[in-house]
């Protein structure tokens, strides 16, 4: 063999390997999510049958977005570019962390109620790096100390291993529960370092907030998001609220009034539900007399018989129930998670943790001491 074939055959060995590399790389490496192969039929941690809007399952929640056993619990989260805060949300009794994400590649047992995804998606605008996760029972355990709860050493866990693994640990974290989940991140924040709460349609645990922090360090800062319709929590924030600023800690409320239904309502709120069938949809209730000549509901839609209007509307409309009660829950302003203050949230937020125009981890406001004598 003289040089020139024994060169040529070099150069075919050598495309031949390029190809093959080629190919494993682009086919053959694995996929960030396997767990999941379908949401026909699945069920969720708690065993309850996860159904999904036909028209919902081709939204993508973003190339982020991603779900994980992790210490046993359901755990979904979404890390934008330029990541500048990290959120946990903890949902309220029979939701999951599912419900805060619309169907993807990444999620396709995710749910992606209303209110639910609306909040998220706000929190992914604004930079946050969002983490879900779902409780062990349909509820929130929050027994006082966290070690006691079911919970919270699952949550700490979890959060702890998706920061380590996002690399975000230098981030400021926040948190946000609504109802049972409000509770749950009181108690949480004395095993989880955060820079500031938001609880939402919950009062919190008066020992959690009583309590001092293990580290030395004032309970963080506290937002409650209430409905003042549901007077029994009022009556309870504010009490947390005076609590909270005698040991010098920052607390503060935003109150959600009930609102006027308005023929686009559930369009504007349900994706995928269009203007048609929301007209179709006001124009029944106010024939039914769910309405009053205000436009405000005249019932708690939890114990009234709305769902029987619906048929009117079209067959298309049933599909959406689930998502039409979230959305009249709010319109009530009882009891119900809300996205309508989640832009007001994050302003607070980012009010108690920033340092020249920058949020930054660990430099939420300063205990004051003589604050705390003065108030006593």
């Amino acid at each position: 063999m003289d040089l020139r074939q024994a060169s040529r055959r070099r150069g075919i060995g050598i495309v031949c390997f390029l190809f093959l590399v080629t190919f494993a790389i682009a086919f053959l490496r694995p996929k960030r999510i396997a767990t999941v192969a379908s949401s026909k039929g699945a069920q969720d941690s708690q065993g309850r049958t996860i159904q999904v809007p036909q028209n919902l399952k081709d939204q993508k929640a973003g190339p982020d977005s991603h779900f994980e056993r992790l210490h046993g619990a359901d755990v979904v989260w979404q890390v934008p570019v330029n990541p500048r805060a990290v959120l946990f949300l903890a949902c309220g009794c029979s939701h999951t962390a599912l419900d805060f994400w619309e169907p993807s590649e990444g999620c396709p047992t995710c749910r992606g109620f209303p209110e639910d995804y609306t909040l998220k998606q706000a929190a992914i605008e604004r930079g946050y790096a969002v983490v879900g996760v779902s409780s062990q029972e349909t509820c929130w355990d929050s027994n006082f100390p966290p070690q006691d709860s079911l919970d919270a050493p699952l949550v700490k866990k979890a959060i702890d291993d998706v920061i380590k693994r996002e690399a975000l640990q230098e981030l400021p974290r926040f948190a946000l529960g609504a109802s049972s989940g409000g509770y749950f991140i009181t108690t949480l924040a004395h095993i989880v370092e955060f820079d500031a709460l938001a609880v939402y349609i919950a009062a919190g645990v008066r020992g959690a907030l009583r309590e001092p922090l293990a580290s030395g360090k004032p309970y963080p800062p506290t937002l409650f998001v209430h409905m003042p319709r549901d007077d029994r929590t009022a009556g309870a924030v504010k009490t947390a609220i005076e609590e909270l600023r005698e040991v010098g800690s920052e607390a503060a409320e935003l109150r959600c009034p009930p609102l006027r239904m308005t023929p686009g309502f559930l369009a504007e709120r349900i994706r995928g539900l269009d203007r048609a069938t929301s007209e179709k949809v006001f124009v029944s209730f106010r024939n039914g007399g769910f309405l009053d000549k205000d436009a405000f509901l005249v019932e708690n839609p939890r114990r009234s018989a709305w769902s029987s209007l619906l048929t009117s509307a079209g067959p298309e409309v049933e599909k959406f129930t689930e998502h039409i009660a979230e959305e009249l829950n709010v319109l009530y302003g009882w009891h119900e998670l809300t996205s309508l203050k989640a832009s007001e949230t994050f302003d607070w937020f980012e009010n108690q943790c920033t340092k020249n125009g920058q949020l930054v981890k660990g430099r939420c406001r300063e205990f004051d001491a003589d604050l705390a004598d003065a108030r006593r």
